[in-house]
């Protein structure tokens, strides 16, 4: 894991006590009692950078026909065959999601009718990332129209959190340090903790292009090349503001 400092500009509270008050929690805790004269506040600051672990792609799957019940009974045709192909291929149920079907009716510039479509939505979820490739290649062979979209995000949003605020407290007592160490003083424990900017990694997307892109057996490696299969960074992070004691 591959961590990334945002600066921080530590202050001393005793000698800007106006600027503490601007502080997220520090108001609030003048007002609980607290002493600021042997205390040194700090605004710390961590990104926290992992590899994306979960990859979701979605699959659309078109059928056309004059006849509407044609055109249907075609669409669901060819989405269980992309499932079947994707299940051959290895991937469970637990990581396939199928949306409903619709029916659109489709017209020419003057509003003449053409023809009915229906489509199908097949969702992919999952974390054997290494495989990824193999389960496009398996859908796109199975009959899908087009990947209308691919984005990637770590599982434990959470603990990508924490590690943020673990890794900013940390470096706001190095701060805190080097401030009191100036002073020849010494950091005691921590009486003011405030967190107030912190992110939970957020999920990388993709366009693919293939919105109306149709796609074939043929047509699998190219939607190989244009798929980004490389796991990408996500980050997480968090900023926090504390004030220690001065001992």
């Amino acid at each position: 894991m591959k961590r990334i400092w945002i600066k921080a500009r530590p202050r001393l509270v005793a000698a800007i006590v106006g600027v503490l008050l601007a502080l997220p929690g520090v108001a609030g805790a003048q007002e609980s009692g607290i002493d600021y004269t042997n205390t040194v506040t700090v605004a710390s600051g961590a990104t926290v950078e992992m590899e994306a672990d979960v990859a979701t792609v979605t699959f659309g799957v078109r059928a056309g026909n004059v006849d509407a019940s044609t055109a249907t009974r075609t669409a669901a045709d060819k989405t269980q065959s992309v499932v079947d192909a994707l299940s051959a291929a290895g991937v469970t149920e637990d990581e396939l999601t199928v949306s409903g079907l619709s029916l659109n009716r489709k017209t020419d510039r003057r509003g003449n009718f053409i023809r009915y479509v229906a489509s199908t939505v097949v969702k992919l979820k999952t974390d054997r990332l290494a495989r990824l490739g193999e389960f496009i290649d398996a859908a796109v062979a199975g009959g899908a129209s087009s990947i209308r979209g691919l984005s990637y995000n770590v599982k434990d949003r959470s603990g990508a959190v924490d590690q943020a605020l673990r890794e900013a407290m940390a470096f706001a007592r190095d701060k805190a340090t080097a401030l009191a160490e100036s002073e020849n003083r010494q950091v005691g424990p921590a009486i003011v903790i405030s967190e107030y900017d912190s992110r939970p990694p957020r999920s990388v997307s993709f366009d693919t292009g293939g919105g109306g892109r149709a796609a074939s057996a043929e047509s699998g490696a190219l939607m190989g090349t244009i798929v980004p299969l490389a796991p990408p960074t996500i980050e997480a992070r968090a900023r926090i503001t504390v004030t220690f004691e001065l001992i």
